[in-house]
């Protein structure tokens, strides 16, 4: 196989791939459509002739599937950052706007609610990433529960990463078991310490 030739039957795969790829999930819904050769060829086509590499059709192009329940990665925002985003997003939106009564005065908006109890940390079973218990505040959580005012930021085999709110910001907390945060300090101290 000559390289124009290689280069002409591979041509309409890229260029197909990277429309797909400029263009996102709506091109693919388009067929692509084979270019028409820019010059006649002199000779019957066979199969060495570049007429007969653009007489074959090209092979068809499918995007790849996606799946929309995985949180998206990024490099973009740091583990803190994306926690705050996702926090402010539940709560229906980036800005908060001051509500208006009716008669012209607007009344502001309230504080957001702040964790007050102590987040003790009994027990850490890790098996894998995804398969994992912890133990707070004696209720068992696993991947996907969230206790009230905060949520779990990531586990590993020796300690748990607790995304707390904090006011208007969320903050991270990391504890090994047998350690209690306190919120009224700000401070992770050793034991059970309420």
């Amino acid at each position: 196989m000559t390289a124009s030739r290689l280069f002409r039957s591979v041509r309409p795969v890229a260029l197909a791939a990277l429309a797909l790829t400029a263009a996102g999930p709506l091109a693919a819904q388009t067929p692509a459509r084979p270019s028409a050769p820019s010059q006649p060829a002199a000779t019957a086509p066979g199969p060495e002739s570049p007429a007969a590499a653009a007489a074959e059709p090209a092979p068809e192009v499918v995007a790849p599937a996606r799946d929309d329940t995985a949180p998206p990665r990024t490099l973009m925002f740091t583990l803190r950052e994306r926690l705050t985003i996702e926090a402010a997003l539940r709560e229906g939106g980036l800005i908060r706007e001051d509500a208006d009564d009716g008669d012209g005065t607007a009344m502001p908006a309230p504080p957001k609610p702040r964790l007050t109890q102590p987040l003790y940390l009994s027990g850490l079973l890790y098996r894998a990433p995804g398969e994992w218990t912890v133990w707070i505040n004696g209720q068992a959580l696993r991947p996907g529960d969230a206790g009230h005012l905060f949520s779990i930021a990531d586990v590993d085999d020796r300690a748990v990463t607790l995304a707390v709110d904090w006011g208007e910001t969320t903050r991270l907390v990391r504890l090994e078991p047998h350690q209690t945060f306190l919120p009224s300090h700000a401070a992770v101290v050793e034991g059970k310490a309420y």
